[in-house]
Order: C-alpha cells, then sequence, then structure tokens
C-alpha cells in the first residue's frame, strides 16, 4: 500500500459545486447560478452535454405525455434554442416534442455543445473542463467540508456551501461514503450492458427503407443476417440508424455484455469492443439493407453508453410500484413519462427476455396524458446534510431506474437539485429539512413542471 501526502492548494467563496456537465449537471449549475448562487461546475470531458455530446446518443428521449410537454425548465429551453438555430431539423414540427407520445428529439451534437456553453456562460457558472472529482474532506459523516479535484495543473481542494453529485455513475457520492447500489453485485445481480454509439452519413434519407420508416423490413433483413451468421455476437436486438439533423444519422446498436462501468480494465476493453461492433453492424447494414451500400463512418463515441452502474440509497426510494400506479407525491418536484426500457442482461432471444425480465402487463405502457412523479427524496443520499445526486445515480429501484435514467428525466432531478442547493446555501437548510412547498415554488418560476 502506498500512502500520499501532500499539500493541496485550497480554493473557497462557492455556494455550490457541481461534479459532471451532462444534462443532471448542466441543469443543476444553471438553475442555482441563475437564481444567485456562485457556482463552480467541474467536467471530467471537454464539452458539456455527458451522453449527447461525448457519447454521440444524439435524440432526447420523450418529453411529451401524449398531450403536454411535462419537461419544462432548462431541458426545455436547451430543446428551443436547439430548434431556434436550426439544430434540430426543420422537417419535424416543434410540436413533435410538446405534443406527441414517445418522441425523440434528434439533434446537431456540435449544435448541443454550443448552446450549453453559451447557457452556462450567460447564467455565470465557471466551468473547468478535463476536471475530476478525485477525493472528499468531510467535516463529519454527514456534512462535506471540501472536494478535491484533479487536472492538468495538480490537485485543488475546492471548498463550496453545497455539492452535487452528477457523475452518474455517482462517483462524489460514493467517496462521501453514502449508502450505494451497484450493479453486478448480489444485491442487482447482472448489469445492463453499454453500448458505443456512432454517426454515419452518405444515407439517402429520402430514398432509403430506413428501419424507422419500416421496420417490417429491418426485422426481416436482421433475421437473415442472424440465419447466416453474419455477426460474431448474434444479438437480435438491434434499434438501427435514426436520422440526425441534416443527413446524418445516429446509430445505437449493439450490446457490451458482462462490461462494468465501474471498473477502468472493464470500460477500457468496452471501447475497444465498441469500436469493433460498430464497423460490423456498419457491414450489415451495407450488405442487408437496400439504399445503406454507400454508408460511411463518421464517428464513434467518445464515451461508453453506460445504461446502468450505481445508485444511491437516498432518503426515498422510487420504485416500480410507484411508477405502475402513476403515484403523484406531496413532495415531487417534477414528472416524467418514459416507459421500462430495460436491455438483455445476456443473450436471450427477445421473446425470451421480455417474458424473463420484464413481464409486460398494460400497467407498464403508458397512456396519453399519464406520467408519474418524482418525489424531492430521491435526490438526498441518506442521512447527508449538504449533498444531493442528480441523473442516472438518483434512488430509484431497478426498473424505474431504466426510464429515469435518461437525458431529460436527468435534467429535471438536476434542475430541481440546484434549485435545492441555492436554497440550502442561502437558509442554511438541511437537504432533507428543506421547505419542500418552497422549492416547488421556485421550480414553477423557472418554468418547471412540478405538477
Amino acid at each position: 500500500m502506498f500512502l500520499l501526502k501532500r499539500e493541496v492548494p485550497e480554493e473557497t467563496g462557492y455556494d455550490l459545486l457541481v461534479a459532471g456537465g451532462g444534462p443532471a449537471g448542466y441543469s443543476a449549475a444553471v438553475s442555482a447560478a441563475r437564481l444567485g448562487a456562485k457556482v463552480l461546475l467541474a467536467e471530467s470531458c471537454g464539452c458539456l452535454g455527458g451522453m449527447a455530446t461525448g457519447g454521440l446518443v444524439t435524440r432526447l428521449d420523450t418529453t411529451s405525455d401524449g398531450r403536454r410537454m411535462v419537461v419544462g425548465g432548462v431541458m426545455r429551453e436547451v430543446i428551443e434554442q436547439l430548434y431556434r438555430r436550426g439544430m434540430i431539423a426543420s422537417y419535424y414540427p416543434f410540436s413533435r416534442f410538446t405534443c406527441e407520445q414517445g418522441r425523440y428529439t434528434p439533434f446537431d451534437p456540435e449544435g448541443m455543445k454550443l448552446v450549453l456553453d453559451a447557457l452556462c456562460r450567460e447564467a455565470g457558472v465557471e466551468v473547468r473542463f478535463f476536471t475530476r472529482v478525485i477525493d472528499v474532506d468531510r467535516k463529519s459523516p454527514s456534512e462535506l467540508g471540501g472536494v478535491v479535484l484533479s487536472n492538468v495543473e495538480g490537485y485543488r481542494c475546492v471548498r463550496a456551501r453545497t455539492y452535487i453529485d452528477a457523475t452518474g455513475d455517482a462517483v462524489l457520492a460514493h467517496l462521501s461514503g453514502a449508502a450505494c447500489w451497484e450493479a453486478g453485485t448480489p444485491e442487482c445481480p447482472g448489469i445492463m450492458p453499454p453500448n458505443l454509439c456512432a454517426m454515419f452519413s452518405g444515407i439517402p434519407w429520402d430514398t432509403v427503407e430506413m428501419s424507422d420508416k419500416d421496420p417490417a423490413l429491418h426485422r426481416e433483413m436482421l433475421q437473415k443476417a442472424l440465419a447466416d451468421g453474419f455477426f460474431s455476437q448474434p444479438d437480435p436486438m438491434i434499434p438501427g440508424i435514426a436520422r440526425n439533423c441534416g443527413e446524418s444519422g445516429g446509430m445505437n446498436a449493439g450490446h457490451l455484455f458482462g462490461t462494468d462501468a465501474l471498473s477502468c480494465r472493464s470500460l477500457s476493453e468496452g471501447m475497444r469492443k465498441g469500436r469493433l461492433q460498430v464497423q460490423e453492424y456498419a457491414a450489415y447494414y451495407r450488405k442487408y439493407l437496400p439504399g445503406f451500400e454507400n454508408i460511411r463512418l463518421m464517428a464513434t463515441g467518445n464515451l461508453l453508453g453506460v445504461r446502468e452502474s450505481r445508485r444511491v440509497a437516498g432518503e426515498e426510494t422510487l420504485t416500480y410500484e410507484d411508477y405502475q400506479s402513476r403515484r403523484k407525491f406531496n413532495n415531487q418536484i417534477g414528472i416524467y413519462c418514459k416507459e421500462i426500457d430495460i436491455h438483455p442482461y445476456s443473450l436471450l432471444d427477445r421473446e425470451a427476455f421480455e417474458k424473463e425480465n420484464l413481464g409486460r402487463g398494460a400497467e407498464d405502457f403508458l397512456q396519453p396524458g399519464e406520467s408519474y412523479g418524482l418525489p424531492y427524496g430521491i435526490l438526498i443520499p441518506k442521512g447527508f446534510q449538504n449533498l444531493w445526486v442528480a441523473g442516472r445515480c438518483a434512488s430509484s429501484d431497478r426498473k424505474v431506474n431504466s426510464a429515469i435514467r435518461v437525458q431529460p428525466a436527468a435534467a429535471v432531478l438536476g434542475q430541481a437539485a440546484g434549485s435545492a442547493a441555492y436554497l440550502a446555501a442561502k437558509r442554511g437548510y438541511a437537504a432533507a429539512e428543506l421547505p419542500v412547498d418552497e422549492l416547488r415554488e421556485l421550480l414553477r418560476a423557472q418554468n418547471a413542471v412540478v405538477d
């Protein structure tokens, strides 16, 4: 065991430190800064957006319950700015995102980077790219006194009044000693596999029988390729290539079974395998699907599309039963409308997978106008005074986490966490003692959808 001792420079004066610049992180930071907090946002990559940009997940998940847009606040503002700047394809009417159930929002990832840079700059958020959380300094078992960051300048201990973990993997909460569930342990056996997304050009969208327009053809050709033994991994679940803004298409295909997002070695091997999978699926499209003969790979993601890693055990836990009953909460800070979305844990055929892992009944499918509440307590690691989590690592059980792990839901949770941290820093509240009615009013004033 090597014992490291060194003097670390300290920085003070911040009301809030946010770890992670994905949708949960930037929404938290912008919300708190606009309210008047001095905010530092630490992001490990060189851009904001998380999976939207670094991971090339270039379609925001559903934002409408089929009757109204249930995702407001910062995320709605981002979508409106992208649309106004032509970074969401104009052939989609804006009503697609506000009134249609289960629709995705395809966007230009480079445009997303610019929108988020401007959003944080105008709000007064201090952003530090290429900066990771590596340790914490605790005042007590329930209160953080500082967070140690590492970047090209070395180590810094940043002392703030409040902290938000928006890392996706609950890195800050875990370092702080918060209780967590980890995929792949006896408590949560198996790991929902990630995949590596990619972007392609050379697709004549006006003429090809693309999978989104003709899923029957896609299914037929996929079954033929599987029967031919074309794939090195005979995975029957391939969502396909979907058009982004302009002429490019985004591929979300392949499963990297057994990849552990909490192991650097496993992540590294996953990236290597993921790049090979992208090439194999591209070859499948060229060979089997008419119109895709000349597609060209533009880029693969710099981040692996992790679906499951670590979740915090919070003051409250959102459960599958809450989802099934469309439960609303007195302390809810938002609502969401995505259905359960669990991917197979191993190479089972789709019918067997759905029978074994989903058991989907009528209550699993949301009808137009239906949604479920997101209670405030899922943002607070149990027993902590000045630490919140937002995004994929929020406190929920495995099934409902598969619905709220996506970008719009993460943004809803992030905005609530940022506003809560602002109130706590301003008034001296502990996280679990914060008056939720006041928080809800504060969110409504920011055009968030609370009820």
